[in-house]
């Protein structure tokens, strides 16, 4: 728990000394450009304020994605070292389950990848090792991620991995996957096919679900980096429109009315 808890300080703290350069970047700038200089007394300190509220900003936004860089390379060290060996270690079980699961069904009938998987899923989800925050937060994203994006990435998993068997396709008129003979299933399954044997599905499976499901991670943790990079850039944004405000509308009209009653 502690070296986790090191990991995402380490990354918190690179990221914000770039948030931080990128602040004096931008205060420099500003700075430069007399940008924050107000002819009323009340404005023009409140106006400075703006140079805290620029530093701080920019150096939470660093912060933030430093520490959500760390938690993603945790959670795909995670889905590494256990979900995907997991999933390898009990693919013979699996696949016997999967054998008594097509027990029922018509030996003419159909099945999809869908259905295959659909139950599966529920046991791969990923127990905290301890009580810790990190621990129960990675678990937290590794299920979710799981539950919601996992059942697709298993169900792409099985579907690509059971093409290598063409004997046991059956084209689908429907939206679904590629359907499957039930009675060829029933055959490889159980590894009782002469020409046919499923087991090499319990490396392949693992492997192009553990692919498929770090897609879906880096998609989830693009959305986290997305949403700190919109939050920033509204309050820069915020700041430029007083800016534009200030130099274009107000400063111009005051200047207009002065030289009118000059006049």
């Amino acid at each position: 728990m502690f070296s986790l808890l090191v990991t995402l300080l380490i990354w918190a703290v690179v990221f914000g000394i770039l948030g931080v350069f990128f602040a004096l970047l931008v205060m420099w700038q500003i700075h430069r450009r007399r940008l924050l200089r107000r002819e009323h007394r009340f404005w023009n300190m409140a106006a400075k304020l703006f140079y805290p509220i620029v530093f701080g900003i920019c150096l939470l936004t660093g912060l933030m994605a430093g520490g959500l860089y760390g938690a993603q390379r945790q959670v795909h060290e995670a889905l590494t070292t256990q979900l995907q060996p997991a999933l390898a270690a009990r693919m013979p079980a699996l696949r016997v389950a999967l054998a008594e699961r097509l027990g029922p069904m018509s030996q003419q009938g159909m099945v999809t990848a869908h259905d295959l998987v659909q139950p599966l899923v529920q046991g791969l989800l990923v127990e905290p090792k301890s009580n810790g925050m990190f621990e129960r937060f990675k678990a937290k994203v590794v299920n979710r991620l799981v539950l919601k994006a996992g059942a697709v990435a298993l169900n792409y998993s099985v579907h690509k991995a059971l093409e290598a068997f063409p004997d046991i396709i059956v084209p689908s008129k429907t939206d679904e996957l590629t359907a499957f003979s039930v009675e060829g299933l029933k055959h490889v399954l159980i590894g009782s096919g002469q020409k046919l044997d499923f087991s090499p599905l319990d490396q392949t499976v693992p492997e192009i679900f553990g692919n498929a499901l770090r897609k879906q991670i880096d998609a989830q943790f693009s959305g986290f980096y997305f949403g700190l990079g919109l939050q920033m850039l509204l309050i820069l944004g915020l700041i430029a429109l007083e800016m534009l405000f200030y130099f274009r509308y107000h400063l111009p009209r005051k200047r207009r009315l002065q030289a009118a009653a000059d006049s």
